[in-house]
């Protein structure tokens, strides 16, 4: 999913609500749900999703008090299928939207372990009976994540119920009662489950990266299988003008266990990428961060 934020694999990123009795009651939070994920994470069938994704940037830096601190929004839709097979996922398939392009406008992304194929803005024009751009890349992996939290991870979902602080009855979703687990964890504690994880510009987090919090909620089914997940955190963007991202996160997974049937697309309709397509989100983010650092911090002359 970022898939989806903080990003997509080179185009767009794009999370988990909360308790009942107090903490001391919700210490343990069972392992049934890391079991029920790698039962079907086994067998070749998949998850379907939707998620909304919302990422504010602000300039959090000392500036004179005549300067205006400014914040830019941008909002992500993303809609799709996971494939699983073997304990991992193999393969995903998402359409997004964003904020920024237009609801008339979608990038459409099709991911398998060391390729991936684009579909729609920005990728366009392509040669006349091209559909696709296809993008080679040894480290290209199909996920499912709701925020930070890589929900297709066993080692990280049973280091997020680690951290639960209570949990309650909750709404039914994908037609199945849900327990709502809530909690948080940190970025060190995301790190050990998963040693690849990186900050949003790609950086290795320092010993204060660690420490960031990320706020989940997680709706489990009585299979329990997740059946919604929300998230919220704040990192930084670029440290260099003290510029952070703030980012929500809200999944729902519905037809587990279901074939999703994920393709790659015919070979006639598809073009080979020259180059490095940029991501999308990141290329955005920053953008948006060094105009918000001209305007706030102004050259000097």
């Amino acid at each position: 999913m970022r898939w989806p934020i903080a990003a997509f694999a080179a185009v767009l990123a794009s999370a988990l609500v909360a308790g009942f009795g107090d903490g001391a009651s919700a210490q343990s939070a069972p392992a049934d749900p890391v079991r029920a994920l790698k039962k079907q994470m086994a067998a070749h069938g998949g998850v379907r999703f939707s998620q909304v994704a919302v990422d504010t940037t602000e300039d959090r830096s000392d500036v004179p008090s005549w300067m205006t601190k400014r914040k830019s929004k941008i909002t992500f839709r993303s809609k799709g299928a996971v494939q699983f097979g073997g304990g991992k996922v193999t393969a995903s398939d998402v359409t997004s939207r964003n904020s920024l392009i237009g609801s008339d406008e979608s990038v459409r992304l099709v991911t398998f372990t060391g390729r991936s194929y684009m579909s729609g803005w920005p990728v366009q024009p392509l040669p006349a009976g091209k559909e696709w751009v296809l993008l080679d890349d040894d480290t290209t992996r199909p996920e499912m994540d709701s925020g930070r939290i890589r929900l297709a991870d066993p080692a990280t979902l049973r280091a997020v119920l680690a951290t639960t602080t209570a949990k309650r009855p909750a709404g039914r979703y994908d037609d199945t009662r849900t327990t709502l687990y809530e909690g948080k964890i940190t970025f060190g504690e995301l790190s050990k489950a998963y040693p690849g994880f990186r900050l949003l510009t790609d950086g290795k987090p320092t010993a204060k990266d660690l420490r960031i919090e990320v706020s989940w909620r997680l709706w489990i089914g009585e299979d329990q299988l997740v059946r919604r997940a929300w998230s919220s955190w704040s990192e930084p963007l670029l440290k260099k003008i003290d510029l952070y991202v703030s980012s929500v996160t809200d999944v729902r997974l519905t037809g587990w266990g279901t074939a999703p049937g994920v393709h790659a697309p015919s070979g006639d309709q598809v073009v080979k990428a020259d180059g490095p397509v940029p991501d999308f989100t990141i290329r955005t983010l920053q953008q948006m961060s060094e105009d918000l650092g001209s305007q706030n911090h102004p050259a000097s002359y």
